[in-house]
């Protein structure tokens, strides 16, 4: 690219100033980035936040039905599409990130389809700055996660109906979810007790604690899903109740699992019985037998020995 400066003129000759500029990296950045935004079905944004403009990739069109173009304008045409009731929380990160350079935005909300239905989708933007730490730009994407919106609203249901205890890990966030079962069984708030892994590993009796973290450091290096175990956990009235966990590890992405979804299962009772049963054929002389028909195996008592 050459740029040419006149100069004014000195006796009979007139000078002019050439500059010549490699633009070569810049228009290879730039075939790169359409390239990206053509093979994506995401909406990718670029908002310059200096006279609030928008562009849009063609995946606004494809994704949610809107004409990018009569996007452009202002964030207002922007926010008349967000769901009124998430709108607040909202234009409250986005502000925040503005106040943070280089700040990673991450959101959910609710956002107006072309044909007047919601998709709940997933912000990821970046704010850019100039050299003088001044906001300049965010750029983003929009991301329909409306299917996966749709499967954790039917496993809440599921799991508000369920004796047991369900309860999800969000790895990313170190965030734990439980169902109202944990308050009914074992008199802990959901929405303030073991809210994290730690906070969780303090419930668990101290004597089971390193057994445990052996186990499932030992269930992420193995390629099964699944998870079983069993310990003690402390009730909010301060006993401890033994209980049987089930997980499994779900997989968002081809990164690696994003989440734990499981069950807390209250064997207390079963495993009184399990003691008064032991007790038992320890104090009598008669032959106990167990036969266990799917592992076709036999179980005796220390009488048999007595017998023979």
């Amino acid at each position: 690219l050459h740029d040419a400066l006149p100069i004014l003129p000195q006796g009979n000759s007139t000078r002019v100033l050439m500059a010549e500029l490699d633009v070569t990296e810049q228009e290879t950045i730039g075939r790169r980035f359409h390239s990206i935004i053509q093979t994506t079905a995401n909406a990718v944004f670029d908002h310059d936040l200096r006279d609030d403009t928008f562009w849009w990739s063609e995946g606004l069109m494809t994704s949610f039905g809107h004409d990018p173009a009569a996007l452009a304008g202002s964030t207002d045409q922007w926010a008349a599409l967000v769901h009124p009731d998430d709108l607040p929380k909202v234009q409250e990160i986005l502000a925040q990130a503005r106040k943070t350079p280089d700040m990673i935005v991450r959101t959910s909300y609710r956002f107006r389809r072309g044909d007047g239905s919601y998709a709940h989708i997933e912000e990821r933007a970046r704010v850019l700055t100039d050299a003088a730490g001044r906001p300049q730009r965010m750029i983003g994407t929009l991301v329909d996660v409306t299917d996966r919106a749709m499967a954790e609203q039917r496993f809440r249901i599921v799991a508000e109906n369920t004796s047991d205890v369900v309860f999800e890990s969000d790895r990313s966030e170190d965030r734990l979810w439980w169902s109202e079962g944990f308050r009914t069984t074992f008199g802990h708030d959901p929405e303030t007790a073991a809210h994290n892994v730690a906070a969780f590993m303090e419930l668990i009796h101290p004597d089971d604690l390193d057994r445990l973290i052996a186990l499932n450091a030992a269930w992420e290096r193995a390629p099964a899903s699944r998870f079983r175990a069993e310990y003690r956990l402390r009730r909010a009235d301060g006993r401890y109740a033994n209980v049987e966990v089930r997980s499994r590890r779900v997989f968002d992405s081809s990164e690696g699992p994003a989440r734990v979804v499981g069950a807390l299962i209250d064997i207390t009772e079963r495993k009184a019985i399990e003691e008064r049963l032991h007790l038992a054929v320890k104090v009598t002389s008669d032959v106990i037998w167990d036969m266990d028909l799917a592992a076709n195996s036999i179980w005796w008592s220390d009488g048999l020995c007595d017998k023979l």
